[in-house]
C-alpha cells in the first residue's frame, strides 16, 4: 500500500468519551488506532483515564517493558525520575503506533493533579502535532474534571455508548451537561456492543445526517480476543467488528479515506480471486450433476418407451405360448385311450401348471421391479434437480458478491 497522506500538516486530535463506564470506549479507540497505523498512518494514543487506565492495562506488557528500561519514565498522572516533566514519555507499540500511558506506577502525583496532568497533556499534544498523523485520547467516563480536561484538547469528539435506553439517555445528559465541549458540529455518537442481529435496525443514511456513526457489533470474535487481551481487528480477513471500525474511520478521519479505499480495493481483488476459484469449482460440480441428471432422465425415457413395453410383452407372450402348448398336450394325453398317453398327459398338465405359476410369478415380480426402479429413478431425479438448483443458486450469489461485496462496502 502506498504511503498515505493527511489533509493537514498537523495531527488531528480526537477524544473518545462515554456517559458511563463499560461502554467499550477503550477497545474502540485502540481498534481505530491499530487500523490507522496498519494503513500507514503514524498514531499516538493517550490514556487520559486515571480511574481505570484501561488503555494502559490493555498494553500492560509493553508499558511494563518500557518501565523496566531503568529510567522510570513519566506518564500523564505520575512523575518519573525527572519529577514534573513537561510531557508524558511514550511506550512504543509498533512501527507507527505509540502510547502515552496514564501511569507507569501507582499514583504518586499530589497537590494540583488535574492542573499538572492538563499541562502534561498539552505538552504531549503539542509535541505530537507535527510528529503524528492522528492523536487519539481515551478520556475518563462521565463528565468529571479529568474528562473535561481531555475534551478541552479535542478537535473532534466520539461519544461511545451502549445501545440501551439507559446508556442512550446518559449520552443525552452528557451532551446537555457539556454543550460547548460536545457541540454538534464536532461530536459523533457511536453505539457500541450492539448484538449483530440488531445492526440492521439502524439505517446508515439516518446516522450520517445526525452525525451518528454506524454501530459496532459485539460478537464472539470480540469477546474471545479481549479474553486474550487482544483486539478483534483483522485487516487480512476482516470480521464485522473490523468493518464497522473501518466505516467509523471513513466518517471521523476524512484524511484516511484514500488509504481505506486502497485497502478495500486490495481486499476486493483478493476476494475476486477467491470467489472466481469457488465459482470454477461449483461449475465443475454443476456439470457433473447435469451429466448424472441427463443419464437418469434418458433411462426413465427408455423404460417408458414403446419398444421397451413391446419387448416385455413379447417375452411374456412367448412364455405364455409355451405354457398353453403344454396345457394342450396335457389335455390330449388325459383324454387319450392308452395308459401311457394318460400318464404323459398328466405329466404334461403338471408341468403346464408349474410353468403357469412360474410365468405369473415372473410377470408380477417383473412388474414390481420395474415400478421400484422407476420410483428410484424418480427420487434420483428429484435429488439431482435439488442439488443442481442449490449449486446454481450458490454460484449466482457468488457472482453478485463478486460485483459488490457487502462486507467491504464503505458507508456512503
Amino acid at each position: 500500500m502506498s504511503e498515505p497522506s493527511v489533509e493537514t500538516s498537523e495531527a488531528s486530535i480526537t477524544c473518545f468519551v462515554s456517559p458511563k463506564g463499560g461502554s467499550g470506549k477503550t477497545v474502540v479507540c485502540a481498534g481505530l488506532a491499530s487500523i490507522l497505523s496498519s494503513l500507514g498512518f503514524k498514531v499516538l494514543m493517550i490514556d487520559a483515564d486515571e480511574a481505570t487506565s484501561g488503555m494502559t492495562m490493555l498494553y500492560l506488557r509493553s508499558v511494563l517493558a518500557r518501565k523496566r528500561q531503568g529510567d522510570y519514565p513519566s506518564s500523564l498522572y505520575d512523575v518519573g525520575k525527572d519529577g514534573l516533566s513537561r510531557s508524558a514519555e511514550l511506550t512504543h507499540l509498533g512501527d507507527l503506533l505509540d502510547l502515552a500511558p496514564a501511569a507507569y506506577a501507582t499514583a504518586v502525583m499530589k497537590n494540583d493533579a488535574i492542573g499538572v496532568a492538563s499541562d502534561r497533556l498539552s505538552a504531549t499534544i503539542a509535541n505530537a502535532r507535527k510528529r503524528y498523523d492522528y492523536v487519539l485520547i481515551d478520556a475518563e467516563a462521565g463528565g468529571d474534571p479529568r474528562a473535561i480536561m481531555a475534551l478541552n484538547h479535542a478537535d473532534e469528539v466520539v461519544v461511545v455508548s451502549e445501545w440501551d435506553p439507559i446508556s442512550a439517555q446518559g449520552t443525552v445528559r452528557l451532551q446537555q451537561a457539556l454543550p460547548d465541549l460536545l457541540a454538534p458540529e464536532k461530536t459523533w455518537i457511536l453505539y457500541n456492543k450492539v448484538l449483530p442481529e440488531f445492526i440492521g435496525a439502524i439505517g446508515d443514511s439516518f446516522l450520517e445526517v445526525v452525525r451518528y456513526l454506524s454501530p459496532v457489533p459485539w460478537d464472539a470474535d470480540v469477546v474471545r480476543s479481549l479474553m486474550r487481551s487482544e483486539l478483534a481487528v483483522n485487516l487480512e480477513a476482516p470480521n464485522t467488528h473490523t468493518l464497522a471500525l473501518m466505516r467509523t474511520i471513513d466518517a471521523v478521519f476524512p484524511g484516511a479515506r484514500p488509504a481505506v479505499e486502497a485497502w478495500r480495493g486490495e481486499l476486493r481483488d483478493k476476494n475476486h480471486s477467491e470467489i472466481a476459484s469457488q465459482i470454477g469449482s461449483i461449475e465443475k460440480k454443476i456439470s457433473a450433476v447435469e451429466s448424472a441428471l441427463s443419464r437418469t432422465t434418458s433411462e426413465v425415457v427408455s423404460r417408458n418407451s414403446p419398444g421397451a413395453a413391446i419387448n416385455a410383452i413379447g417375452r411374456i407372450a412367448i412364455m405364455a405360448a409355451g405354457v398353453l402348448a403344454l396345457l394342450v398336450a396335457s389335455l390330449v394325453g388325459l383324454f387319450g385311450s392308452s395308459l401311457i398317453e394318460s400318464l404323459v398327459g398328466g405329466a404334461a398338465a403338471l408341468i403346464g401348471a408349474v410353468l403357469a405359476i412360474v410365468t405369473l410369478t415372473y410377470v408380477r415380480r417383473r412388474a414390481d421391479s420395474e415400478r421400484r426402479k422407476m420410483r428410484d429413478l424418480g427420487v434420483q431425479q428429484d435429488v439431482l434437480r435439488t442439488k443442481l438448483y442449490e449449486l446454481m443458486e450458490t454460484r449466482d450469489k457468488l457472482r453478485v458478491a463478486d460485483l459488490q461485496d457487502p462486507r467491504i462496502r464503505g458507508s456512503q
